[in-house]
């Protein structure tokens, strides 16, 4: 039976290390990032887990002190993993960790120093421990975003107040909890939650990692979801700091496909034509109010633009035809230019239905045409990925 004298014990030996786990991105298979997991290494070898005394260390205040010092140690193993390769290397805190400072300082003072970079660095918190927090924790967490550190959302899904707490929190990361992701081959309700929270995370422009990922159907479902980042045992079990170093060295690339984010950008441009269509008719009823504000005409500016131009341009063109990919980014700019001229025409006195039904008529063929061609290059992406699988 672990006691707090224990564990106070196992901090002034230094016997608390974290081990790794990689993390993949969906898209391109890579190795994007870790999650560091704190470990107790008794002197004979002996690894005991977090379950066994990390909920006493909450209890007692330890976890204050763990954390800390565990810190330390972070700031050095992700130097040496980044002599191997640059990753986000994310670590769990409770929100008993934010109520003071001390924290929040060595983050930013290990930043303003260049020991580390705010890209190379993510904190987790579970939304549980922040429904009672004190403000001191908001304001410590924002703090920390401030200076470019992202903030993950750990084990979303596990019920709670988990809407309300992401509303209200600066996140920058969803984590799947590994009782959901479990179920999702199997049980409908679970996979249409995390189907759901998926695309919430993709409106909200955020990333989202499944994490208990232990097989093959899961891995393949999450991505043909849309899923950005997965973590589990079929990747790796946590590692050592050194055997972790190993692993990177041998640059394994798993299946990753453009699919999935593929499927949620042709979601985003239906409902950006809706959202069109009704603007344009309420300017026929002559409603001033703003139910219905334009959507945002730039081709830059959408989700399919801001995705295309950044990275998705680049992703499509590796896996399909530069015909197909030139076609869709031509579709796209042609409904894009015809918006701005109905926009324009829409703020002139117009009296007829009939009028607007003419004006629209072009608008949807051009559409209709662009998500045609959307739903082409995921069958494509789809066939590629699965095909020698087969």
């Amino acid at each position: 039976m672990i006691a707090k004298k224990d564990i106070k014990k196992a901090l002034e030996k230094n016997e608390l290390d974290y081990f790794y786990q990689p993390k993949v991105s969906a898209i391109t298979g890579d190795i994007v990032g870790a999650e560091a997991l704190v470990r107790w290494i008794k002197p004979d070898g002996k690894v005991i887990p977090p379950g066994a005394f990390i909920p006493l260390a909450e209890e007692s205040g330890l976890i204050k002190e763990i954390t800390l010092q565990l810190f330390k140690k972070l700031e050095r193993s992700i130097k040496l993993i980044h002599e191997i390769k640059p990753l986000c290397v994310s670590f769990n805190v409770t929100a008993d960790d934010l109520e003071t400072d001390k924290l929040s300082e060595k983050i930013i003072d290990a930043l303003k120093e260049k020991r580390l970079t705010p890209s190379s660095l993510e904190l987790e918190i579970t939304e549980s421990k922040l429904i009672k927090s004190k403000p001191s924790v908001k304001d410590n967490l924002n703090r920390i975003v401030d200076i470019g550190v992202g903030v993950a959302m750990d084990d979303f899904g596990t019920g709670y107040s988990s809407l309300n707490i992401l509303s209200n929190y600066p996140f920058s990361t969803l984590k799947l909890d590994y009782n959901l992701i479990n179920g999702i081959t199997s049980d409908n309700k679970k996979k249409f939650i995390t189907k759901t929270a998926i695309r919430m995370a993709h409106l909200l422009k955020i990333d989202i990692v499944a994490e208990g990922v232990d097989n093959k159907q899961q891995y393949d479902l999450l991505l043909y979801m849309g899923c950005t980042i997965i973590q589990g045992y079929l990747i790796s079990k946590p590692l050592p700091l050194n055997e972790f170093i190993d692993f990177l060295k041998r640059d394994i690339r798993y299946p990753g496909s453009t699919a999935g984010k593929l499927h949620m950008i042709y979601v985003d441009h239906i409902l950006w034509y809706r959202d069109f269509v009704y603007y344009v008719m309420s300017r026929l009823q002559k409603i001033s109010y703003t139910s219905f504000p334009p959507p945002i005409p730039s081709p830059h500016q959408c989700m399919f633009g801001e995705w295309f131009y950044k990275k998705g341009k680049i992703f499509l063109t590796e896996s399909l035809s530069d015909q197909s990919v030139k076609k869709l980014e031509k579709l796209h700019l042609s409904i894009h230019d015809e918006a701005q001229k109905i926009i324009g025409i829409s703020k002139q006195r117009i009296e007829t239905t009939q009028h607007y039904d003419d004006i629209l008529i072009n608008f949807n063929r051009l559409h209709q045409d662009f998500i045609n061609k959307l739903q082409e290059c995921e069958n494509s992406l789809v066939y590629s990925y699965l095909t020698p699988l087969d």
